[in-house]
């Protein structure tokens, strides 16, 4: 049967691009309803049961934004994906409040959906298979005090760890390990070093992959799993995790130093491939591991451009092509070229070449 997919959009073409783009059949999915509002979205929602939800933000009736504050109310369990022409704050902070797999933009690049619904159905299969077989529960091992306790840590070391704190990370080690010293069952401390060397696990894996993946070298895979023993486990994992925390953040330390001279024409040909995309001056600097204020200097200086007329210009002289060539409506070809707001379109393209889109056709 498979996982069952629900598609919330009031635009039949989005919703056919969603249902011919994915690779559903590989990873897993089958679709099994399909809504053009929220508040039949809803009502699929409830009938269906699906695994994954993938909705608008704009459309008729209820929202985007109250939809996924219902999913929440109801504690439904779905994996969502937001999918807009609009990028609003609003909704952007709404969607990331509510827990979704990730927020994109029209128009919908197939190899990013395709990447996206891949997570998806990974994290489904773990989910199941942990259901399965009863897994990763520290309910009846500890009472609700030293779970309090014990959840706190778990997030502190992942937040110290994203924020790159050795001693931050030391920190909340410590903790974990004092919480299994307070337990003096030995079958019950094996089985929350079981349950937190996973907890541990995940979060090296999540934290490397999202955010570090390409300063980190790829021996970790081999380094990070621990292995579990019957007796010393404990003092063992704790000590193993500090080392691997402490092996990642020098890593990309040492990746960060290197980076005094960054490739402006890398950067350049990115813009180029990804010009429909949300493109910043300050995302780019940070996956270069360089100040926004670096990034424009260095590029302007190589380039004899600044960052935003570059950016401008590619984006215009495509729109030009579109609309020339290929004819297509300046709604959709403000959406191809990155422009959310079809008023700062028109204003851009006057601009830049002295005559409006419709006067350019």
């Amino acid at each position: 049967m498979g996982y069952r997919v629900v598609i919330i959009d009031d635009e039949a073409w989005t919703r056919d691009t969603i249902k011919r783009i994915g690779n559903w059949q590989e990873y897993g999915f089958q679709m099994v309803g399909e809504a053009a509002d929220g508040v039949s979205g809803i009502e699929c929602i409830k009938q269906l049961k699906p695994h994954l939800i993938i909705t608008d933000m704009k459309m008729p009736g209820i929202d985007g934004a109250e939809l996924l504050q219902l999913l929440s109310q109801q504690n439904i369990k779905a994996k969502v994906i937001v999918i807009s022409g609009y990028y609003d704050y609003n909704y952007t902070r709404q969607a990331l409040n509510s827990h979704v797999m990730d927020y994109l933009l029209k128009p919908i690049k197939e190899d990013e959906f395709n990447r996206l619904i891949k997570r998806c159905s990974d994290e489904l299969d773990r989910e199941m298979l942990m259901e399965e077989q009863n897994e990763i529960s520290l309910v009846g091992i500890a009472d609700t005090s030293w779970l309090t306790k014990y959840i706190e840590a778990r997030d502190d070391t992942r937040k110290c760890l994203e924020g790159l704190s050795k001693k931050g990370v030391r920190c909340a080690l410590d903790k974990m390990k004092a919480l299994l010293e307070q337990q003096k069952d030995d079958r019950a401390k094996l089985k929350l070093v079981i349950n937190m060397n996973y907890d541990l696990h995940k979060i090296v894996e999540e934290t490397v992959i999202a955010k570090y993946s390409a300063a980190v070298d790829r021996s970790l895979a081999v380094e990070l799993p621990f292995t579990i023993r019957e007796s010393g486990s404990q003092e063992e994992f704790i000590r193993h995790y500090t080392a691997i925390a402490d092996k990642i953040i020098d890593e990309v330390n040492l990746q960060r130093q290197r980076k005094n001279k960054i490739d402006i024409l890398a950067i350049k040909q990115f813009v180029d491939n990804n010009f429909s995309g949300n493109i910043s001056l300050e995302e780019l600097a940070k996956t270069n591991f360089v100040t926004k204020e670096y990034l424009s200097s260095a590029f302007k200086k190589e380039l004899g451009i600044t960052f935003s007329d570059y950016l401008t210009g590619v984006r215009m002289e495509k729109a030009k092509e579109l609309i020339v060539e290929y004819g297509l409506p300046i709604q959709a070809v403000s959406d191809m070229t990155g422009y959310l707001d079809i008023a700062h379109f028109y204003k851009t393209f006057k601009k830049y070449f002295g005559t409006s889109p419709g006067k350019m056709r």
